[in-house]
C-alpha cells in the first residue's frame, strides 16, 4: 500500500480529513481481505518504505496508526517516487502476485511518471488507485506545530488553493 501523506491530505472534504479517512479504509480493507503479506510505502515529494512486506498485520496497523503529514516534510507530491519505491521493493521479492494500492488525491508533481508506470508494468506489478477526496475539493490547511489550523494555502494572487481529486490521473495509472 502506497499512502500519500502530502499536506493536501489534510483537506477536509472527507471527514475528519483525507488522511484519517483513508487510514480507516486501509484498516477496514486489511480486516476484510486475506492478505498473505502487506507492506507500506509513505510518500509526498519523496517516498520511503515504512513497513516492509510482512504477514504481521498487527505490526502493519501499528505503523499505520503513527502516520501523519509530518512524517515526510515536503510541500509537493510525487506519485512517481511511490511507484519507484514499490518497484524497488518488489525487485527483492520472488512473489508471483505483485499488487500496489495507491491511496492519494491524485495531485502529482512527478517527473517521468509515465516511464515509471511502464517500468512497473514490465515488472508485472499491478497498479490500483484509491482516490481520496472529492471533485469539488477543499482548501489545504496550514497547521502549526501543535496541529492547530492557522490558515489555508494561498496562490500567488492570495486566493485560497483548493485541492481536488484528480480522477483522470488515477484512472490512467491503474488501467492496463
Amino acid at each position: 500500500i502506497a499512502l500519500d501523506i502530502s499536506r493536501s491530505m489534510l483537506a477536509k472534504d472527507l471527514s475528519p480529513n483525507r488522511l484519517e479517512f483513508i487510514k480507516l479504509k486501509i484498516r477496514n480493507l486489511l480486516h476484510k481481505l486475506d492478505f498473505e503479506r502487506v507492506g507500506f510505502i509513505l510518500f509526498s515529494g519523496s517516498a520511503f518504505l515504512q513497513c516492509p512486506l510482512t504477514v504481521d498485520h498487527a505490526a502493519f496497523l501499528m505503523f499505520l496508526d503513527q502516520v501523519d503529514v509530518e512524517t515526510i516534510a515536503s510541500g509537493s507530491t510525487s506519485i512517481g517516487s511511490a511507484l519507484s519505491k514499490a518497484i524497488e521493493v518488489f525487485a527483492k521479492s520472488e512473489r508471483k502476485n505483485k499488487l500496489v494500492l495507491l491511496c492519494t488525491d491524485g495531485e502529482d508533481f512527478s517527473v517521468n511518471l509515465q516511464r515509471i508506470k511502464t517500468k512497473a508494468e514490465q515488472d508485472q506489478i499491478r497498479l490500483f488507485a484509491l482516490g481520496v477526496g472529492t471533485a469539488d475539493g477543499a482548501p489545504v490547511p496550514i497547521v502549526d506545530v501543535k496541529g492547530n489550523i492557522v490558515g489555508h494555502e494561498v496562490d500567488d494572487k492570495g486566493s485560497i488553493v483548493l485541492s481536488k481529486l484528480n480522477e483522470a490521473l488515477l484512472r490512467d495509472i491503474s488501467k492496463d
